[in-house]
């Protein structure tokens, strides 16, 4: 039994690392590969090379194509796509490395408050684990998101360890500053600060205010100037087809809260055992206020579940430090080490159960992407040849067979509907034959793409023939003369 009291800690550390390798490996395994992880992947690669080429970063009000990013992500993929030769697999390196600092945060703010290497590195390792197993798409994939978040959380272990001094809380303004010039909607935890500054330490708070007011307001001068107008008709979102739903946002709670149940359990843990103080205050608002900005995106159609995941990490952090409170309530009655482990097992528990079905994936999924990456390369290929314009739904493709990007369907989608583009306008495009191939991906091979409007799909079919591609979606071609 005292064995068991001092092997609980490494043996679930142990396993947490295997359930995290295995749940890992297929992600990491895709990101030198040509195939399309998500639709946007291409999308951020042609606005990485218009960072240091002579494009606008932030296209004219009128064009089919729209930057709704904020650009710091752009430069930073754009200077390491030039050294890949490739700024999908740049962009996959630089989000691997965000999300491992994301997976490193979120250990050292515990570890910070807890002073437990055991507790920290359990952190780190189930939310690792987690991620893979529930997102796994996003996981070394060509996107903002965990770069900001990156940013967010090395702010939020800062503003924890040296929020009380002038010059860390100008290292965390930076930081969240470095955050949302990454992408603009990671603003739970700059709410957050303000709230717990507001509460806890008035004059520390207006001077939070004061850097935060001159430092994102020389960014938002030096933008306007350097972009124009176009980056907050981009950024604001003015320019996409978000068609928000408060119905989508209660059908997205009960689909992303119920894997969450355990950290939901845990984030109560903590709000009962944490004692009281600055910690404990500024940990529950930034889950408090991820939670309502978070599921209020998932409302807009289109807008992924990428936006709770400053949720996520406030529920991770603060179920760890419940784990170590309970070991020490039980201290005098229990091995507390012991206690401490059996309720991270718990938590982990869904992991596990996952695991031995992962495990016996992990010896299919290289023959797999390399029979999915010969298909996406026929289908690159093909496009590479045509002698002329090509429009991808799926833009990676068109991306590597090296053509221009001069229509985001999303866009071409909204200025159908709000008549920006009048109809007359769109079949003359599509009667002219300017586009040698059409690539559609969402409706499958049925030559029809989920993504435009019924009518203008109609259109289409009357001057385009679908062929099914090796991806299994469609190349659409005119039809021969009659």
């Amino acid at each position: 039994m005292p064995l068991l009291r001092q092997l609980a800690w490494p043996l679930l550390l142990v396993l947490l690392s295997i359930a995290a390798a295995t749940l890992l490996f297929r992600p990491i395994a895709s990101l030198p590969l040509l195939i399309p992880k998500d639709f946007n992947e291409g999308y951020h690669a042609y606005f990485a090379l218009r960072a240091f080429g002579p494009e606008r970063l932030y296209p004219e009000a009128g064009s089919l194509i729209a930057n709704g990013y904020t650009p710091l992500y752009y430069y930073l993929t754009g200077a390491m796509g030039a050294i890949f030769g490739d700024h999908i697999i740049a962009g996959r390196w630089l989000t691997l490395i965000g999300f491992s600092i994301v997976c490193a945060g979120i250990g050292a703010t515990v570890f910070r408050i807890s002073r437990s290497r055991a507790t920290a590195i359990f952190a780190t390792l189930f939310f690792a684990a987690f991620m893979a197993l529930r997102h796994p798409s996003y996981i070394a994939m060509n996107d903002p998101q965990w770069v900001a978040q990156a940013f967010a959380v090395t702010a939020l272990y800062v503003f924890i360890a040296r929020g009380e001094t002038k010059a860390g809380l100008l290292a965390v303004v930076l930081l969240v500053l470095a955050a949302g010039m990454t992408k603009q909607t990671l603003v739970a935890l700059p709410l957050a600060i303000t709230a717990h500054l507001f509460i806890y330490q008035r004059r520390q708070m207006y001077l939070w205010l004061l850097y935060s007011a001159v430092a994102l307001g020389l960014c938002l001068v030096g933008f306007v100037l350097l972009y124009g107008r176009d980056f907050l008709a981009g950024v604001l979102w003015l320019q996409q087809d978000t068609e928000f739903s408060f119905g989508r946002i209660v059908a997205n709670l009960g689909v992303l809260l119920k894997p969450l149940t355990p950290l939901l359990v845990g984030l109560l843990a903590f709000v009962v055992l944490e004692p009281r103080g600055p910690v404990k205050s500024v940990l529950l608002l930034y889950a408090g206020s991820a939670a309502v900005v978070g599921f209020f995106l998932t409302g807009g159609a289109g807008v992924d579940w990428n936006h709770v995941y400053d949720f996520i990490i406030a529920l991770v952090i603060t179920t760890a430090l419940a784990i170590y409170r309970l070991g020490e309530r039980f201290a005098r009655t229990e091995p507390s080490r012991m206690f401490a482990a059996l309720a991270a097992a718990a938590v982990s528990a869904t992991l596990f159960v996952a695991l031995p079905a992962k495990l016996a994936e992990a010896g299919s999924v290289v023959r797999e992407l390399d029979r999915r990456q010969a298909l996406v390369g026929k289908d690159i290929a093909y496009l590479a040849a045509q002698q002329g314009p090509v429009l991808c739904e799926t833009m990676a493709l068109c991306y590597w067979a090296g053509k221009p990007h001069e229509v985001d369907i999303l866009i071409l989608r909204r200025s159908l509907i709000s008549g920006a583009m009048r109809e007359v306008e769109f079949r003359a495009l599509i009667d002219s034959g300017y586009f040698k191939v059409l690539q559609f991906h969402s409706g499958g091979s049925t030559g029809r793409s989920k993504r435009l409007p019924v009518a203008a799909n109609d259109y289409v079919l009357q001057v385009y023939e679908s062929h099914p591609n090796a991806m299994g979606g469609s190349f659409l071609t005119p039809r021969a003369p009659r």
